[in-house]
């Protein structure tokens, strides 16, 4: 396409070439012959112009259109070369797919030959499993009938055996019996020898340290105890005096404020308190943790502990007709200055909820928490190293409360406890 093109343009240039040269001739044949030119003469060659222009426009045109031709042709040749590829393509895409055919027809073939193997073989194994069940279905009838005379010879003799039995059994009941009123006799007997009561610890007159300097009106009081005995901010002590005749007098809680190492500075606990009352007896406790009559104390067989319901308010803090003085001394049950007091917190451990099925007032970890920020420690189980058994509810319920009876260490009710398990 593009060689016929070029043929034509060059024709057209060819003519557009020897049109233009003529003219030039035309127009310069005067000089050339000795002749000059008239006016008619430039009017023709002014014609000449306008028609070469007229030409030269022409081929122009003819360029432009021989342009967009050619970009047609190549269009219309990228077009046919695509075809082609395609053509290619598909013509490839049909070999393979009489390929795929041929292979297909040669695979049902197989198929239709492995398929009547298949129904060869299945009728052969059809054969052989009813054979096989027929063979085992008699085997099984025989062993049933087996089975059943040894049923019966079985029943027979478990009857005969059933009756020897009950007749033993009758006897060994009898002895059993006998036995036992024997047993109970010796157990009461044996009871009554080796049973022992639990030690009630006196866990309130075992002085940590001494009150050395006291100011009532400020409040302020130093003990002979610092953090070289362990002591530490925030611990509380009960200030107490023995009274003649060993009894126990409370008369204000320190709280440390300034632990030094040898000595430490306190402040007197000083807030309004409601006390549990008993209404029947007329006590008033002591302390606003004290919320258990002393009338039923838990401890001894038959008792148990009765909880105060009414209430007396009070404003706590010391007596200043009886104020804390230089020589009181000071304790918590928790604390021994030199030692590391052992621990172990007695009753079931199972908790409901977010409550211990046994805990009086506290759950034992709360228990166990308190002990430990003041050094002591509490251990899961009793050996002859602890020192005192914290009971909670139905102590006796737990085996280790049992081995604590029997090894003599001392008992402390938690209720006795809660004035120091309350720091509020």
């Amino acid at each position: 396409m593009k060689s016929e093109l070029g043929v034509i343009l060059a024709v057209v240039l060819l003519g557009l070439m020897s049109i233009f040269f003529g003219v030039m001739y035309y127009l310069n044949s005067g000089e050339i012959n000795g002749q000059t030119p008239g006016d008619s003469m430039e009017a023709k060659a002014t014609v000449r112009k306008r028609e070469i222009k007229d030409i030269q426009d022409k081929i122009e045109e003819y360029q432009v259109k021989l342009t967009v031709r050619s970009e047609a042709l190549d269009r219309e040749r990228d077009a046919y070369e695509a075809l082609k590829v395609e053509r290619l393509n598909f013509e490839k895409r049909y070999t393979d797919r009489q390929g795929v055919k041929k292979e297909g027809e040669e695979f049902a073939a197989q198929a239709s030959a492995i398929n009547g193997k298949v129904s060869e073989l299945k009728g052969k194994t059809l054969a052989s499993i009813n054979k096989e069940v027929s063979l085992e279905r008699e085997r099984m009838d025989k062993n049933v009938d087996t089975a059943s005379k040894q049923k019966t010879e079985a029943q027979s003799r478990v009857l005969n055996l059933k009756e020897a039995y009950t007749k033993d059994a009758k006897l060994h009941l009898a002895d059993m019996n006998y036995q036992k009123s024997q047993l109970s006799d010796t157990k009461e007997i044996l009871k009554d020898l080796t049973q022992r009561e639990p030690v009630h610890a006196v866990i309130h007159n075992r002085a940590a340290g001494k009150v050395i300097l006291s100011e009532p009106l400020r409040n302020f009081v130093a003990i002979n105890i610092g953090t070289g005995a362990g002591v530490k901010n925030g611990f509380r002590f009960e200030i107490y005096t023995i009274q003649p005749g060993n009894k126990h007098k409370t008369k204000a809680y320190g709280i440390v404020r300034n632990a030094g190492v040898t000595q430490s500075e306190c402040m007197i606990e000083t807030r309004p308190i409601e006390l549990p009352t008993d209404t029947q007896s007329g006590y008033v406790a002591t302390e606003p943790e004290e919320i258990y009559s002393p009338v039923a104390q838990s401890g001894k067989k038959g008792f148990s502990a009765e909880v105060m319901t009414a209430t007396k308010t009070v404003m706590s803090g010391q007596n200043m007709m009886d104020p804390v003085v230089e020589g009181d001394l000071i304790q918590n049950p928790f604390f021994d200055a030199g030692r590391q007091i052992i621990f172990y917190i007695a009753g079931s451990k199972e908790v409901v909820g977010e409550r211990q099925k046994s805990a009086i007032r506290y759950r034992w970890t709360e228990i166990k928490d308190m002990a430990e920020r003041y050094g002591a420690k509490v251990v899961a189980e009793v050996d002859t190293n602890v020192n005192y058994v914290i009971a909670q509810k139905n102590p006796g319920d737990d085996p280790e409360y049992k081995k604590a009876v029997d090894f003599g260490i001392p008992i402390v009710y938690e209720w006795e406890l809660f004035r120091f398990l309350d720091n509020k």
